[in-house]
């Protein structure tokens, strides 16, 4: 197979980009709501005494999840990206792009707000990239293997 990379291809790869600034920014939000709580490391969670003793520690709980929830979407949603982007560059991108604004609001608002406010600042729209990203990439290897629906 001979692979040829659209001219396009270069938003897709700054597009990928994006997602490790998007780990640093949920890792700093990690950080100050860390340091705000007095969780001291290596400890990785509140637990319930201190969560209900502090509110600062329900937020870094929350901070905390959504930083792991987006941590266990990223290498799909990478690989997604990448795959997607060798047939279809500037679909893979605006996806791409609505994947990372979307962890951010997702973020803003699970830690503002707990868990009623993961989908509060229009957070859902990261939450469902991946289910489309999943689908885009084998329709993209369908389609490079010549099949046809």
């Amino acid at each position: 197979m001979h692979l040829v990379l659209p001219n396009d291809y270069p938003y897709v790869l700054l597009t990928a980009s994006s997602y490790a600034f998007l780990n640093v920014y949920q890792a700093n939000n990690v950080g100050r709501q860390r340091k705000a709580s007095g969780i001291k490391y290596p400890q990785v969670y509140a637990d319930k005494v201190q969560q209900d003793a502090n509110p600062a520690a329900f937020k870094f709980n929350c901070a905390q999840r959504a930083h792991y929830n987006t941590l266990e979407s990223a290498n799909g949603v990478l690989f997604g990206t990448l795959v997607t982007g060798l047939r279809y560059p500037m679909l893979a991108t605006g996806m791409g792009v609505l994947y990372f604004v979307g962890r951010i609001l997702f973020t803003m608002g699970y830690t503002a707000n707990g868990p009623d406010g993961r989908g509060k600042y229009g957070g859902f729209i990261g939450g469902t990239m991946p289910y489309i990203f999943a689908l885009s990439t084998a329709w993209t290897a369908f389609q490079m293997l010549g099949l046809k629906f």
